[in-house]
């Protein structure tokens, strides 16, 4: 066979193998489990429950995100891009792994990533802000208010 046709006929068996999880199971053995995403809560959501102090809201972006559009009102501020990010967000959370936190960055893709991060820690209860900040449907899109980050 020519090397092209090899390779796609090596890709075309290989997307017909059965996942891990069906495999093992096969064997008898148990399945692992993938897990599971991060919930996820409107920007709406997020003002209401930060405003009532019922949730903790951290805004993962960079300091230039941060001054360029403005933050949420009470939102602390953990650069995900930042080594120690877990360390920092942990240490605003606090020791009560079933705290409410809600976690939001421009768009939702990063501040996903970071719930992800925090829920393999063992917080409980983290959630991924939708549409972050900038995106259409998001936090400014909303209207709702924003104000100047901290100077420094």
């Amino acid at each position: 066979m020519k090397p092209h046709i090899l390779a796609v006929f090596a890709v075309s068996v290989a997307a017909c193998a059965a996942p891990p999880s069906v495999e093992m199971e096969a064997a008898g053995k148990p399945a692992i489990e993938a897990p599971a995403a991060p919930k996820e809560i409107s920007v709406n959501e997020a003002y209401a429950r930060t405003q009532s102090g019922d949730v903790l809201l951290i805004d993962v972006r960079s300091p230039e995100e941060w001054r360029e559009t403005g933050i949420a009102p009470g939102a602390a501020l953990v650069n995900w891009k930042d080594d120690d990010f877990a360390a920092q967000a942990s240490a605003l959370i606090g020791e009560d792994k079933s705290r409410p936190v809600a976690l939001i960055c421009r768009t939702g893709n990063r501040s996903g990533q970071a719930a992800q991060t925090l829920a393999d820690l063992g917080f409980e209860n983290v959630v991924n802000v939708t549409n972050g900040m900038a995106a259409p449907g998001g936090w400014i899109d909303s209207g709702l208010p924003v104000e100047a980050p901290p100077e420094g």
